[in-house]
This record gives C-alpha cells, structure tokens and sequence, in this order.
C-alpha cells in the first residue's frame, strides 16, 4: 500500500471519528442543541428571586470557594416543595434550592428545582 494511500486513510478516519465524538461535534452537538441530554443539577441557596424576570439566583460552596448562578425558571419549570407544586413567588431568600437546569446559548435554563425551607431555630425538626 502507498504512502498516499496511507494517508487518505487515517485522513477519513480522523474525519469520521471527529464527527462521533462526544466533544461537541457531530451528533453529541446536535443532542446537546436540542437539549435532548439530561440536565445538570445544582444545590445552593437561594440569593434572590425576580418574579417579573422570573430568575433565580443560587449561591453554593463554602468560604471562598463559592459561585453564584443566576438561572432563568421559565413558566415550563416545575418547582416543588416535599411534593407539592409551587409557584415563583412561594420561593424566598435562604431556601435550600436543587434546581436541574440545562446550559443554553441564553445562560442557564432551570427544567425543575425542589426547594426546602429552613426550620426556624427552636421549631420541630
């Protein structure tokens, strides 16, 4: 076999190994514009809540090495609370929040969030 056959080879085998891989191209890219992969999940507190953007602001981690994520709760996020359905507004600052959410060109789009409220100190656990 020649060298230019040789060549041709691993030069189509790179190209049709790119176009599977899961690095962002081909069709792991495709799925991931479609938002067909499952969601991230991230769990924090709640910073703030703007019902008319209706964005929430979660912070998580401890001393410095904390991070901060704004995530857009569109009116297709389901909220919850130990089961029950809740709205925007029933989220308040310091609830613990566990928000699934996908990564969009837009920033972050929250699919669903469970949120716990913190019990007041001396209450029943």
């Amino acid at each position: 076999m020649s060298r230019r056959r040789i060549a041709t080879i691993l030069f189509n085998l790179a190209v049709i190994g790119s176009a599977w891989s899961p690095s962002g191209t081909g069709p792991a890219l495709a799925r991931q514009q479609e938002g067909a992969e499952d969601p991230q999940r991230m769990t924090g507190t709640v910073a703030e809540v703007d019902v008319e953007a209706r964005r929430v602001r979660v912070v998580t981690g401890v001393g410095h090495a904390t991070r901060a994520m704004a995530f857009h709760a569109g009116t297709g996020c389901r909220i919850t609370c130990a089961g029950t359905d809740l709205a925007l507004e029933d989220v308040t600052r310091g609830a613990i929040a566990i928000v699934h959410y996908h990564k969009t060109p837009g920033g972050y789009e929250a699919v669903g969030m469970e949120v716990r409220f913190p019990q007041p100190e001396g209450g029943e656990p």
